[in-house]
């Protein structure tokens, strides 16, 4: 369901636009092979896919609600941990983990990726405070950090006792 209600995304072999009341198809893509998740940008103007073209790869699409604009690759190559991906609370840029334990934020229409050292093993999960000020990683280093949101600058980290963390 899109942030208006009066709209839905259904995902099963295609991607569908509909109209909740009336059940009208609004628009209908097609979806790659090796989906792995779908998520909806919180503004509700866009959504995005995480696919593995190849083993061992990943890819991430962004895709507009608006009929007719074409979908652009915001990422493709090593592989991206599948609870390590989301859009910022303002819809703004693309935040991720890699596989290999870096922490990624890309901006939504631009080029340029920073990316720091994360985790030192398999990073897991990331999710961002609800004000968008912090961001929060854990992963198989067995540390919960804490990250300043808008440089990517690392606040303090967290060493449970015996557990890897994941959500």
């Amino acid at each position: 369901l899109l942030p208006d209600s009066q709209r839905a995304l259904v995902v099963a072999r295609t991607a569908r636009l509909i109209e909740v009341e009336t059940g009208n198809v609004l628009w209908e893509q097609g979806l790659p092979s090796r989906l792995s998740r779908v998520w909806l940008n919180p503004t509700g103007e866009s959504w995005f896919l995480l696919s593995s073209p190849r083993i061992g790869t990943s890819e991430v699409q962004f895709r507009s609600m608006i009929p007719g604009q074409e979908s652009q690759t915001l990422f493709s190559g090593g592989s991206v941990s599948l609870d390590g991906i989301m859009t910022t609370p303002d819809g703004t840029a693309l935040v991720y983990l890699t596989k290999d334990g870096m922490l990624a934020r890309r901006p939504l229409g631009g080029d340029r990726t920073e990316s720091v050292v994360a985790h030192e093993q398999a990073p897991r999960h990331l999710t961002f405070s609800a004000d968008g000020d912090w961001l929060f990683t854990g992963g198989d280093d067995w540390r919960l950090r804490v990250w300043n949101a808008g440089t990517l600058e690392p606040v303090c980290f967290v060493r449970p006792a015996r557990a890897s963390v994941s959500r």
